[in-house]
């Protein structure tokens, strides 16, 4: 009796280790060294500052100053100037992948200093994206559009999977569709802090990611500077925030019902410095006025510090959480005051997404401050912890029915709506978003019932006749 007591006890300590660390998820966060480079911005034979790159090893990151060698290990693995891509999304994403496969959201983004490799992981080099078969080069994106689509196939007699592909653009105080050349405009949305009214491409094979990333890369915003200059090959510094969203629906026929998750891969513009770009520096209250009078016609210095300062706001939005989670409380992000940007990322602190983070870093010597920021921003990140949510399943029927009601409601709402109103805009993207959502989910209820019909058609040509032998 006492050993099955005792046998007891330990498996209830097992399952209670193993419920919480379920529902609380430390953020995850990793490290990536570019090369050295012999010419350009990034150049290893500039003037050195106090701080320095020190060295790493594969959990640990050295900065030395003219007091002592600081050590950073919260990186969950380092990525060294060597590492190939296919070696940094192993050690990454695989089990993000699962999460998102089995209804959870995700957020995985690129933070560094402009020049740091950020597009470079997330997308891979320019030419390999017009690729039709997966490349070595390929970045973390198509790697997880690849690794999802395979995912879907194995379950596919089971579950009926519809995987939509989108972007978004967050520049300027904005956020725009990167699948239209016109940018039409897009929200983001304030309950669920997740950008609405964009396009979204259904993706059914990897052959389909080139056109889809050719089109972001051609209509995303970017310039070349001294720090990231633009060649025939390299479209120059990212001058944006873009976000690829993958939206997953996924019907089990058996029940009836559906989830919904999304892999959100922001690739952030770069932190950077004015003198190190050869601009003259500018307040943030300078850049918003110049964005007032400018409109996009922005100048270097007014792009970097409005992405500064959203940079930093980011940061102290995680901050903010990290220290409700710790007193039990519920982070609430901000809807008013910050830029849509900041609203969209702070919205995905709430415990509604798992949380994934790479910092690219420089061993340039005249970097060394903004390798110390970037480190603090990582350390910053590695200390919040979640409960994280399962998405819950929903009935399909029902909710299209209701998506269908509510666009209804929504048309003659903005039918008596001036085109010159404040809410005409709002109004727009809301139903441009619940009609593509019901459409989806339209054609996921179709593709469910087409294969639960073939299924049905195969068992029974399937069934043999009984045996004759031996009348």
């Amino acid at each position: 009796n006492s050993r099955w007591c005792n046998f007891c006890a330990l498996c209830f300590y097992l399952l209670s280790n193993s419920i919480l660390k379920n529902m609380f998820k430390a953020s995850q966060v990793f490290v990536r060294v570019r090369p050295k480079g012999k010419v350009g911005g990034h150049s290893e034979d500039g003037p050195a500052v106090e701080k320095k790159l020190d060295g790493w090893t594969d959990r640990e990151v050295l900065l030395r100053d003219s007091h002592k060698v600081t050590s950073y290990n919260f990186p969950r693995c380092v990525f060294g100037s060597q590492a190939t891509q296919e070696e940094v999304y192993e050690r990454m994403l695989p089990d993000v992948v699962d999460s998102f496969t089995t209804c959870y959201n995700v957020l995985f983004f690129a933070y560094g200093q402009t020049g740091t490799g950020k597009t470079h992981t997330m997308f891979g080099p320019e030419p390999c994206l017009s690729s039709p078969t997966p490349h070595e080069d390929w970045g973390m994106f198509p790697r997880v559009c690849h690794a999802v689509l395979q995912n879907m196939a194995d379950r596919a007699t089971t579950t009926t999977s519809i995987l939509t592909a989108s972007a978004v653009e967050f520049y300027c105080g904005e956020v725009v569709d990167l699948l239209t050349s016109t940018h039409d405009p897009c929200q983001v949305d304030d309950q669920e802090h997740a950008p609405i009214g964009h396009t979204a491409v259904r993706l059914t094979h990897h052959t389909q990611l080139a056109p889809f990333l050719k089109s972001v890369t051609t209509n995303r915003t970017t310039r070349g500077t001294c720090m990231n200059v633009k060649g025939s090959d390299h479209s120059g510094s990212s001058r944006s925030h873009c976000a690829l969203i993958l939206t997953l629906y996924q019907l089990d026929r058996g029940s009836g019902e559906y989830t919904q998750t999304t892999f959100n891969l922001v690739d952030l513009a770069g932190a950077e410095r004015p003198s190190a770009t050869g601009e003259q520096r500018i307040s943030p209250l300078d850049a918003w006025v110049e964005l007032v009078y400018c409109k996009k016609q922005l100048s270097i210095s007014a792009q970097a510090a409005l992405i500064n300062w959203e940079l930093y706001e980011v940061g102290n939005q995680v901050i903010r959480a990290t220290e409700a989670a710790k007193q039990k409380k519920t982070f609430t992000p901000p809807k008013q005051c910050c830029t849509p940007a900041a609203q969209y990322l702070s919205g995905c602190l709430n415990g509604k997404y798992h949380l994934s983070m790479i910092v690219c870093l420089t061993q340039a010597p005249q970097f060394g401050w903004e390798t110390w920021f970037s480190l603090q921003y990582g350390t910053d990140l590695s200390k919040l912890k979640t409960r994280v949510e399962q998405r819950k399943p929903k009935n399909l029927k029902k909710t299209i029915k209701k998506l269908t009601e509510e666009a209804a409601k929504q048309q003659v709402d903005l039918s008596a709506t001036q085109p010159t109103s404040k809410y005409h805009l709002k109004r727009v993207v809301n139903l441009r978003h619940l009609k593509q959502t019901a459409e989806w989910l339209k054609l996921l209820q179709q593709e469910s019932t087409q294969s639960t019909i073939a299924t049905t058609t195969t068992s029974s040509s399937s069934t043999t006749a009984p045996s004759t032998e031996g009348e």
